[in-house]
């Protein structure tokens, strides 16, 4: 998949649902204290400082006063799975990859018989759009901040902020094609096999 589509999606992340990136994320509350910087405080809690900045809905990283109480980001640690998108196992015709000079930011199942494609978990539809060379995809919202995307889509079955159950039929794909499917934790694609049942 082109660079390009990736960052459209990546972009729809950011500027459309970023309200929405930490609705699932449970939080703690902590008082600034004197010299303290997003920075010193993110490092004491392991977070990113951007995840610091942009779950507290600050602009400008100088806006930080003592006293003020900022929520911290706290992850539950779950055991996230996902479920085959496609009626019947299908071989991946293209793996997942994050090295820099070729990243694949998902995997492309093999195209096949069986085009129907299904929800790989339970969630809210945030877009359904087509992008010329990808044809229709879909995004869904999951809960814990993940995300699923299917590709290369002729067909969709649902819409825009429409709550879908696990395995519900969304879609068909292209038959010439085949799926395809990434996963996202918050904004970062992650590998597709490693949540896979």
């Amino acid at each position: 998949m082109s660079s390009i589509f990736h960052k459209i999606i990546l972009l729809i992340f950011v500027l459309c649902h970023s309200s929405l990136i930490f609705a699932e994320i449970e939080s703690k509350k902590y008082r600034v204290a004197e010299k303290d910087t997003f920075y010193s405080i993110a490092k004491k809690f392991k977070i990113q400082p951007s995840t610091l900045i942009e779950f507290n809905s600050k602009k400008n990283i100088e806006s930080l006063r003592e006293g003020e109480i900022l929520k911290i980001p706290s992850h539950k640690k779950e055991n996230i799975k996902f479920h085959f998108p496609l009626i019947k196992k299908t071989k991946i015709e293209k793996k997942f990859s994050e090295i820099s000079q070729f990243p694949f930011k998902g995997i492309l199942f093999s195209a096949g018989k069986m085009s129907e494609v299904l929800s790989a978990k339970e969630g809210t539809v945030l877009t359904c759009d087509y992008m010329d060379g990808y044809e229709n995809y879909i995004i869904i919202a999951h809960s814990s901040g993940f995300y699923s995307l299917y590709g290369n889509l002729s067909e969709v079955y649902v819409a825009e902020g429409q709550k879908v159950a696990l395995n519900e039929k969304i879609g068909k794909h292209v038959l010439h094609k085949g799926l395809y499917f990434q996963i996202n934790n918050q904004k970062k694609p992650v590998k597709p096999e490693n949540f896979l049942n």
